[in-house]
């Protein structure tokens, strides 16, 4: 108990008036009926999302070095960014993973 005892807490419960919480054992954990339904999910929301320019799910940004110069490569994996960037003409020094592209 994060360096309490358990007296302190049970003198605590008392003078505040507080029930303490009763721990099921493993023996008498509580299981879910085998028939029983699980509760029914919220409806969906009724606000319209506008619509994106263009779909970035599962694209990653990759900072690649093209001698002298930095460019910012979009792909959805290394392999990819890294065929972008030899596309480009230049001699590619490194590739470096920025993250995901949040919509």
């Amino acid at each position: 108990m994060a360096g309490v005892s358990e007296n302190a807490v049970r003198n605590y419960r008392k003078r505040h008036g507080l029930a303490a919480a009763s721990v099921p054992s493993p023996a008498k954990a509580v299981t879910k009926a085998p028939n029983a339904k699980a509760p029914k999910a919220a409806a969906p929301s009724a606000v319209a999302k506008a619509p994106a320019a263009q779909s970035v799910v599962g694209q990653r940004a990759y900072r690649v070095q093209l001698g002298d110069r930095t460019a910012i490569v979009v792909g959805t994996n290394l392999v990819e960014a890294a065929r972008k960037a030899v596309e480009s003409g230049s001699e590619v020094s490194s590739i470096e993973l920025l993250g995901d592209i949040l919509a």
